[in-house]
């Protein structure tokens, strides 16, 4: 139930090592900066990562939250992921064994790469290669086993952990990880799909129980703690493999589990009586996969009573045998879904070109994915670790993002509806009109003059004045 707080506390996932704090001081402050609703990164430090902590170079890239960094320009476009193409990961194994030097190498060329490097050139060619090359980033100790070609997820001896990342996010699709988590009390594993705003749908596995796993989503950030549903497995999740899914659409999410889906979510049941929206989520994602620990002594005690207590990094089996907590992930794939922006940008995809996007920058933008810049054959390259998104030229959007679509509360008797085909109805019956301006479906808003009878000619008033004079008929 603590799973988005425990979540957001992983930031420091990017400090695991020696190696990578002296590159942290370059792109992360000495001391930490925490950016929130109430704290808009400063401008030295512009970025707000999806952790909530401030930062440049890296964190301008992939989660970075728009709502909270210095400006909304400061995040980097996010590469895009759209139908007919995926990406996949399948673990094969390897004939002779694998060096602790020669990891980097090994993960490189099964297009897996550290999570500091990846687009953070100032060569627009090079960046383009990431582009095509790279389909996942990591941080943290992450490895691949040799005998199995697993990408092993490794937390030695009071770490934080580690995570691998998909490096294009996706607007409604499905996502799949075949995987052993870890084990023992306050060891978490994490199947996540996440967006740079907050919106969330997720896995949660407690390494002491290892026959169930928590399913639970979010939307732009809000802690609800009664989204969360249990879905018992068949078996031990530590010593066998199992296959978890996450079907989304723009309707429902499904969560399957070795095939057979074990819960769905409406989007009708995220209705919010009060604020009159949905609370579902509704901006691109991306698949993380991440081993932590929840159970930390450094936590929140509420957080280490969730993940079942504080972990035993003494006496805890695989710290006894092999120093370290673990994680198994065997294969991993992101198939988008079409999405309303695919017509537009069909011509874009057919001629190979990568799509990037970012956040609209008007005033007031409300961040959902009706305010989306979508950007043909971009490379969103930051030029280095002090730099961030705004540094990266910025050239004309694609048609779509002239898309908006705002949906009012209309009155049959009340309000001229232009178009039937627009209309909606929420859950408690409330009639709802589709206010679109869509540019690239040459669709125009009305151009009929108001008057003092002008309802008369409302097809809605027309047909709800018939029945009422369906008695006086018969």
């Amino acid at each position: 139930m603590l799973f988005f707080a425990s979540w957001r506390w992983i930031t420091s996932l990017f400090l695991v090592s020696g190696s990578i704090l002296v590159c942290a001081e370059l792109y992360k402050p000495e001391n930490s900066i925490k950016c929130s609703d109430k704290n808009q990164c400063p401008q030295e430090w512009p970025c707000c990562s999806q952790y909530g902590e401030c930062g440049a170079g890296p964190v301008c890239l992939g989660g970075c939250n728009p709502k909270y960094s210095f400006d909304k320009l400061s995040c980097a476009p996010i590469p895009a992921i759209l139908p007919p193409a995926s990406i996949n990961f399948a673990a094969k194994a390897i004939k002779k064994a694998i060096s602790d030097t020669a990891q980097e190498k090994v993960l490189k060329s099964h297009g897996i790469t550290h999570f500091t490097n990846y687009l953070i050139t100032k060569d627009k060619k090079e960046a383009a290669q990431m582009l095509e090359k790279y389909n996942f980033v990591y941080s943290g100790p992450a490895r691949m086993e040799s005998t199995t070609g697993d990408i092993v997820l490794s937390m030695p001896r009071r770490s934080s952990g580690s995570l691998i990342a998909a490096s294009q996010s996706f607007l409604y699709g499905r996502a799949s990880v075949r995987m052993r988590t870890g084990r023992s009390r306050g060891v978490i594993t994490a199947m996540v799909l996440i967006s740079a705003v907050g919106d969330e749908i997720d896995y949660e596995f407690l390494g002491s129980q290892r026959e169930e796993v928590q399913s639970n989503y979010f939307s732009k950030g809000e802690l609800v703690y009664t989204n969360m549903q249990r879905i018992s497995l068949s078996s031990d999740s530590w010593a066998n493999y199992h296959d978890y899914e996450i079907d989304w659409n723009e309707e429902r999410i499904q969560w399957i589990v070795d095939g057979q889906v074990a819960r769905t979510l409406r989007k009708d049941e995220t209705w919010d009586k009060k604020l009159q929206k949905y609370k579902y989520p509704h901006t691109p994602m991306r698949l993380e996969v991440a081993l932590w620990p929840g159970g930390s002594e450094k936590n929140h005690p509420g957080t280490i009573e969730w993940a079942g207590g504080l972990i035993d990094w003494d006496n805890a089996p695989d710290m006894i045998e092999n120093g370290q907590f673990t994680a198994h992930l065997q294969q991993m794939q992101v198939v988008p879904h079409h999405n309303p922006f695919v017509p537009v940008m069909a011509s874009c995809i057919r001629k190979g070109k990568k799509i990037s996007y970012a956040y609209s920058s008007e005033p007031g933008t409300d961040f959902n994915q009706n305010f989306l810049e979508w950007y043909c054959d971009m490379v969103p390259n930051v030029p280095g670790w002090t730099a961030s998104g705004e540094n990266i030229p910025r050239k004309e959007y694609l048609a779509a993002t002239n898309w908006r679509r705002e949906l009012i509360p209309v009155r049959f008797d009340k309000s001229f509806i232009s178009d039937i085909r627009r209309l909606s109805f929420t859950p408690n019956g409330t009639m709802l009109f589709n206010t679109t301006k869509n540019d690239w479906l040459n669709q125009k808003p009305s151009s009929s003059s108001a008057s003092s009878n002008w309802y008369h000619i409302n097809p809605i008033w027309r047909l709800m004045n018939l029945i009422r004079q369906l008695p006086e008929i018969v």
